[in-house]
């Protein structure tokens, strides 16, 4: 019998939240990382701060979560 796998897709949607987005990603990294197949989807929605710098830095940070 083949391995069990767990595995979750998270998809957060972001729109003006370069400040907070860094915390939700790490605390949701954090508190799953007994899964061993998490994966992270940020979506960002023409925000008009830096949040998408701060989206694609988090994507360079953790590339085997964030998408």
């Amino acid at each position: 019998m083949p391995a069990k796998v767990t595995q979750l897709s998270i998809v957060i949607p972001v729109y003006n939240g370069a400040d907070t987005i860094g915390s939700v990603v790490d605390d949701c990294i954090t508190h799953l990382n007994h899964l061993d197949d998490l994966e992270i989807v940020l979506v960002n929605d023409g925000s008009h701060d830096n949040s998408d710098s701060v989206c694609k830095s988090l994507v360079d940070a953790h590339p085997q979560h964030v998408v």
